[in-house]
């Protein structure tokens, strides 16, 4: 049904939008305003009207925020327009976008849109510019004016009424002289009975503004005394901030020296630390050094205990194997004769 109310609104179908209102649809719905604000985007006046006729909201809009009152300035609608002027329609509330009605309407130089928002009741913006726009707010005051005049050219008055009117005008002017005069009477003797009293009044606070100036008067003579010491001491304290701003200058060359000497100790210092580093670690050096060779000279003295008890197993060895040498000796020297023989032997053979 959206789609079909929206369509109906889109082409100006007002009998089909009748027959919807017919059937009880709510005007008041988002729907529906937007279907509203769709028939006024695309000019379709009288579907405008049968949706204002119907109830939908004077302030309606679509689902992107578009405002009836303002699609309608947009596409040049005078008479929906005038019609939602007369349903009193506020014409003076910007769109999301802040633009007023009437400023659109210049904008786009429509004159009967501009004409029917300022019957509404909306104001030419003080920076608008337009051709013929001062005579168009001219023409819409005078039409305003004829308006209210138009009315009255039916009324008659009756000279014996004016007559009436002109005597109860006389006696009231001569009531009201003297009730002014009562009141400017009244008013003169207030002012001064008030007048008498101020001065009372002034007469006694001159009485103690004289006593006070008196005790005033002694106190600043004791208040420039206190200054004059006040002074004294100042002086002798700007001295003394003198003396101390010298104290500090000197304080403070003589700490900038000794931040020289400590940092030149601390340099020292440090080639004094490397030092006794480099000859602890010679130290450490030697000692692991003197352990090492001490560990060795243990080692060869034990090697030399071996070979002493070598040697000595040697030397009990050696007359036996002398002997033993000697018997080898003698057995080859046999051996050898031996051979000699068997050679003889041999070549006698």
């Amino acid at each position: 049904m959206a789609d079909e109310l929206v369509e109906a609104a889109h082409l100006g179908n007002v009998e089909k939008l009748k027959d919807f209102f017919k059937k009880g649809m709510d005007a008041t719905s988002t729907r529906v305003q937007h279907a509203c604000v769709m028939a006024a985007a695309n000019k379709q006046e009288s579907a405008v009207q049968v949706f204002l006729e119907r109830g939908v909201p004077l302030t309606c809009s679509d689902r992107e925020g578009k405002k009836l009152i303002h699609t309608c300035v947009r596409n040049d609608m005078p008479k929906s327009i005038a019609l939602l002027v007369t349903m009193k329609a506020d014409v003076t509330k910007p769109d999301s976008d802040g633009a007023l009605p009437i400023s659109l309407a210049i904008k786009n130089k429509f004159r009967q849109c501009i004409k029917e928002l300022l019957i509404g009741g909306a104001s030419v913006p003080h920076n608008a510019e337009m051709p013929g726009l001062a005579n168009i707010v001219l023409e819409v005051q005078l039409q305003q004016c004829a308006n209210e005049i138009r009315p009255l050219a039916k009324s008659e008055v009756k000279n014996a009424e004016i007559l009436e009117a002109e005597r109860a005008v006389l006696d009231g002017m001569k009531e009201h002289k003297r009730l002014l005069k009562l009141n400017e009477d009244s008013r003169a003797a207030k002012s001064l009975v008030e007048l008498e009293e101020r001065l009372d009044s002034a007469t006694d606070a001159l009485g103690e503004a004289q006593q006070t100036s008196a005790a005033l008067v002694e106190e600043l003579s004791q208040r420039r005394i206190e200054v004059r010491n006040a002074e004294t001491e100042l002086s002798k304290l700007r001295k003394e901030m003198s003396s101390v701003l010298d104290n500090f200058n000197e304080l403070k060359e003589e700490d900038a020296k000794l931040k020289v000497e400590i940092e030149e100790s601390n340099r020292q210092l440090k080639e004094y630390t490397a030092e006794r580093d480099a000859l602890m670690a010679a130290q450490l050096e030697r000692e692991q050094l003197a352990g090492k060779v001490q560990q060795e000279l243990t080692e060869l003295e034990n090697q030399i205990q071996e070979a002493l008890q070598h040697n000595a197993k040697l030397q009990e060895e050696l007359p036996f194997v002398r002997q033993e040498l000697a018997s080898k000796l003698r057995d080859k020297e046999e051996a050898k004769k031996l051979t000699e023989k068997a050679h003889q032997l041999v070549e006698t053979l």
